[in-house]
């Protein structure tokens, strides 16, 4: 089968959070003897963005945005120029077309006014993605089904239009918390309503999904289908032997923005290393609190226990789960949690909070849960998780997991889902 997956967010092979179901997901089914490409949509910068940094050069004021901090004032304003054309004038950006890890990739370019206005920018992500299927459908012609990965708006609306101009067949699959947060605007709700009902199969990746959207579109949704994520293959190698160490550590894998919850894991940590001197937390992440936590870990006086990684590639990510002794999720939001479902392969027991997502992974045998935005609540979880170490067993802890998110499992659901929607009208 000939198969397009449409992401919301442009892919980066060295950066796990972005667009890291897509490209697991292209992979196994590439495996399984699908013809697979993606399309993605990338905005490197935003005409707001570009000006702002412009007046602040010229004021000689410090700026936090780091992936434009380089550039000089020329190089700004050529860029706010590209995107004057971009925007206003409908200029074209090109299509890159390459590969990762085998998987062909058509990534267009957009600029926006306004990076945070998604009703605004649609039309111009459109506009972007068109190209793209374009250039891809030069390539080799026409996919058999389309799968779009909505991350609350963009790749569904995409793919509605392109059923509603070619008659194209797709299923949609939702990841946003959008809808669990409030974030969902009045005027997006059509937009949503027809991406959704158009789909062939509708797929959610968490099962509490589908109440939070039903309250937001006001209508019952027609069936569903729960698809988890799919995990990196590189999770799935040989558990190493237990390594014997003096220190304690906890991990944390997240984005460092607030939905993420640091501040409460950073304030429990600083008391759990009252009972234990020699605990440590490492955090693995990049995003733009980074600044405010490291302030915030040297308040604290915990900045001997605390190490913040950056950014890493899965390989990476994956020794210092084995190094670690727990992993710890303090998110205040998430739809899936694919980080913990990554560290109970891996063997590793958790302490995780209800955030909407991640509690579907969590049993009486493999960590401990508490309420969000209870740092105090982190701090006993975090205590007893550590007094209590040798009564999690990492065999058991991963071969449980394993069971009902094996890789190969979801695919072939995977599978079944894409032929039937081929033989089915919309639902």
């Amino acid at each position: 089968m000939k198969l397009l997956i449409i992401s919301s967010e442009p892919l980066n092979p060295d950066n796990t959070f972005s667009s890291i179901f897509e490209l697991n997901q292209a992979k196994a089914l590439q495996k399984n003897g699908f013809q697979v490409s993606i399309l993605a949509v990338k905005n490197d910068y935003s005409l707001d963005r570009v000006l702002k940094l412009i007046i602040r050069r010229l004021f000689k004021k410090k700026s936090n945005d780091k992936s434009l901090s380089k550039d000089s004032i020329y190089q700004l304003i050529k860029k706010s120029f590209i995107a004057c054309l971009n925007i206003f004038l409908k200029y074209k950006l090109p299509v890159e077309i390459y590969c990762i890890q085998n998987i062909p990739v058509y990534e267009a370019k957009v600029r926006y006014i306004k990076a945070k206005d998604n009703f605004s920018n649609l039309k111009q992500w459109k506009r972007a993605a068109a190209a793209g299927f374009l250039s891809y459908c030069k390539d080799g012609g026409v996919p058999e089904l389309i799968h779009a990965h909505n991350r609350y708006l963009f790749a569904g609306a995409f793919a509605f239009d392109l059923y509603k101009k070619y008659k194209l067949p797709y299923v949609l699959t939702e990841h946003s918390s959008f809808y669990r947060r409030g974030l969902v605007k009045p005027a997006d709700i059509p937009v949503l309503k027809d991406s959704i009902e158009n789909s062939r199969r509708f797929i959610i990746v968490n099962p509490n999904l589908r109440i939070d959207i039903e309250q937001i579109i006001g209508k019952p949704l027609a069936p569903t289908e729960y698809v988890p994520n799919l995990l990196d293959e590189v999770f799935l190698s040989e558990l190493p032997s237990k390594r014997i160490k003096k220190e304690f550590v906890f991990i944390n894998v997240a984005s460092l923005v607030p939905i993420k919850g640091h501040k409460y894991l950073l304030e429990a940590f600083a008391r759990v290393i009252k009972v234990n001197q020699l605990a440590r937390l490492i955090i693995i992440g990049d995003g733009p609190l980074i600044y405010d936590l490291k302030n915030t870990v040297e308040k604290l006086k915990i900045n001997k226990n605390v190490e913040f990684l950056g950014q890493l590639n899965t390989l990476n990510i994956v020794n210092f789960l084995d190094y670690a002794d727990v992993f710890v999720l303090s998110s205040i939001y998430e739809t899936f949690g694919v980080v913990v479902l990554e560290a109970l392969v891996r063997g590793k027991p958790i302490v995780i909070t209800k955030c909407g997502g991640s509690e579907i992974f969590w049993d009486k045998e493999n960590g401990l849960i508490v309420n969000v935005e209870d740092s105090k609540a982190l701090e006993v979880a975090m205590i007893k998780i550590m007094n209590d170490i040798d009564k999690y067993n990492s065999a058991s802890i991963r071969n449980n997991i394993l069971k009902e998110y094996n890789p190969d499992l979801i695919s072939k659901k995977l599978e079944g889902i894409y032929r039937g929607s081929l033989t089915t009208k919309q639902h």
